[in-house]
């Protein structure tokens, strides 16, 4: 589950984030694997209190490289 994080109060669509979580549900893989290949995905994350967020636009940019990655073995 995505979680939205309103970035101003202007009204403008709020961006959504994924949590490690989340990642690992979507790409089907436990979070430890995330957290052990997000630098070589390339997935930029940043950290909001205890947890760690990616935006829609870096988790699109890491899936772009991790399939890349798989294809070329």
């Amino acid at each position: 589950m995505s979680k939205l994080v309103q970035v101003s109060n202007h009204a403008e669509p709020q961006e959504r984030f994924s949590t490690v979580d989340d990642l690992a549900t979507r790409w089907h893989c436990s979070s430890k694997t995330i957290l052990a290949n997000r630098k070589r995905w390339g997935l930029k994350m940043f950290r909001f209190g205890k947890t760690l967020l990616a935006s829609e636009a870096a988790v699109r940019e890491a899936e772009e490289r991790r399939q890349n990655l798989i294809a070329t073995g």
